[in-house]
């Protein structure tokens, strides 16, 4: 799976379907068109399973994806028939997994927490950001790997779901935790770190992460950042002439 060191904003929308894939480390959902089909099924049922069939393994499927086809009721029956015959796995409240198998052991590959947390959001039409655990680690200014995975939403209710041992939970989130830009992520970060917390290789590794662009954009967002960040900052971005 891509993904860079510096996380950007996952956007749930309201579509037929979707493609996930990684920008700046974290799900954001593309507009994916549906492959033509060449022998057009006879039922709503039949439909259902062949634009399944016809997308990758390791595709995420909510009831939505299917509207086109079908009611709700029926694609619902639809999804926990194909379930019972290994076709999809369910994987969340109202989301199916085609599964991807190991080919080595035989087992199957639980889809990544960006993936579900994605399509969590897309099923009830929010919007998701890391949470300042998973932004530090992904900035590596921690080496510690949150325990499960969270997830900040405009929803206003906690979301969870489980696959295998991991947990994937969407809590609802102030503004001032939910960063709408790069720049506002890499204060997330450092505010996980704490005061008195930030080492000269953390400054030494955001300048390297950070291009010219982005470093100028974090001096620009200097005000909203609490006082005591405000030097650390200015040390990321003094190598571009811009503190």
């Amino acid at each position: 799976m891509p993904c860079s060191a510096l996380p950007g904003t996952a956007f749930a929308e309201a579509s037929p379907t979707f493609t996930l894939v990684y920008l700046s480390g974290f799900g954001i959902l593309k507009p994916d068109k549906y492959m033509k089909n060449t022998n057009p099924p006879k039922t709503a049922a039949g439909g259902i399973r062949q634009r399944v069939q016809e997308k990758p393994l390791g595709t995420l499927f909510l009831v939505r994806d299917f509207l086109d086809i079908s009611t709700a009721d029926t694609i619902v029956r639809t999804l926990a028939r194909l379930t019972q015959e290994g076709i999809l796995r369910r994987v969340g409240h109202g989301i199916y997994e085609s599964p991807r198998v190991n080919a080595l052991l035989g087992k199957p590959v639980p889809p990544h927490p960006d993936e579900v947390a994605a399509a969590m959001a897309r099923r009830v039409g929010a919007q998701i950001v890391p949470a300042e655990a998973q932004i530090a680690n992904a900035l590596h200014l921690t080496t510690q790997v949150p325990a499960k995975s969270i997830y900040r939403t405009n929803s206003g209710k906690v979301r969870r779901a489980k696959v295998g041992n991991h947990t994937i939970e969407l809590r609802p989130a102030t503004a001032r935790n939910f960063p709408k830009n790069q720049s506002e992520s890499v204060i997330q970060g450092l505010r996980f770190v704490g005061e008195g917390n930030i080492t000269e290789e953390m400054v030494d590794q955001l300048r390297r992460t950070l291009g010219s662009e982005q470093k100028a954009a974090l001096l620009h967002k200097l005000p909203d950042a609490p006082a005591w960040m405000h030097p650390v900052l200015r040390r990321v971005v003094e190598d571009e002439g811009v503190a």
